[in-house]
């Protein structure tokens, strides 16, 4: 299996992406982020191959990221 996906079940995003996933038959891993989060090691890579700001991986629903 080749892709790992870290979600939180409750997570309505989480929950459309893995419908998406099966709807168009993506074999995945799906990893409960709370219970087994990724090591800092993991992040950096995942920053590094998304060429994504660092920031784009971090959740801001309900919080203000202005201060």
């Amino acid at each position: 299996m080749g892709l790992k996906v870290y979600q939180y079940p409750k997570c309505g995003t989480c929950r459309k992406a893995l419908k998406w996933l099966d709807e168009n038959g993506v074999e995945y891993d799906s990893i409960h982020i709370v219970d087994n989060p990724p090591s800092q090691e993991e992040l950096k890579s995942f920053i590094q191959k998304s060429e994504l700001p660092a920031k784009s991986f971090l959740t801001r629903l309900g919080k203000s990221t202005e201060s």
